[in-house]
């Protein structure tokens, strides 16, 4: 990618998860987000961007679900290591809080830790397209998400794509979609 498709990206994923960017007080955040991209283990370190035109429209970030603990764990560190002692410690405060309404996520299969389309690209069905790559890339195995609770539209959407409530939190759900041993991706 590009420095300027890897900005794109970036804005798109902090879209995906404001809570995490914008309460942690960071001005660089788009810098943050973009040096995690490749870095080894991280949460984004697989993203597939998808382009159009020379535009990010759309960006997708999955990984083994065994690896899930230690890809945002160096995430954290990561951002942790970009803030000064006042950042820092808004940051931790902030993601406390963050996880203390996130259900337990556990599991095998797939872990879909991103999916973000951008604003002039919604209503084009590549949000369908997107969430299609990612049920392909589960294959057989199940694929797992988090959605905040209070997010009809997207709870919605992963419901016309098969997933259903594997366990509910304060202020998030964990959602699950089983297996596709056929290789059929869903529509909506």
């Amino acid at each position: 990618m590009t420095p300027g498709a890897r900005l794109k990206a970036a804005r798109l994923i902090q879209s995906a998860l404001p809570g995490y960017y914008e309460a942690m007080g960071l001005e660089g955040a788009d810098a943050v987000v973009t040096s995690e991209f490749g870095a080894s283990g991280c949460e984004l370190e697989n993203c597939d961007a998808f382009i159009d035109a020379g535009a990010v429209l759309g960006v997708l970030c999955t990984y083994p679900m065994t690896e899930l603990a230690e890809r945002q764990y160096r995430s954290v560190q990561l951002v942790a290591r970009t803030l000064s002692g006042d950042q820092y410690r808004s940051f931790a405060a902030n993601l406390r809080d963050l996880r203390s309404g996130l259900p337990a996520v556990e599991g095998d299969g797939t872990y879909l830790a991103f999916i973000a389309v951008a604003a002039e690209a919604k209503g084009s069905g590549l949000a369908n397209r997107v969430m299609n790559t990612a049920i392909s890339s589960a294959g057989e195995g199940p694929l797992l998400l988090t959605v905040r609770n209070d997010n009809a539209r997207a709870q919605a959407f992963y419901a016309r794509h098969g997933f259903a409530v594997a366990a509910k939190g304060e202020r998030f759900s964990l959602l699950r979609r089983d297996g596709n041993p056929d290789g059929l991706t869903a529509t909506a």
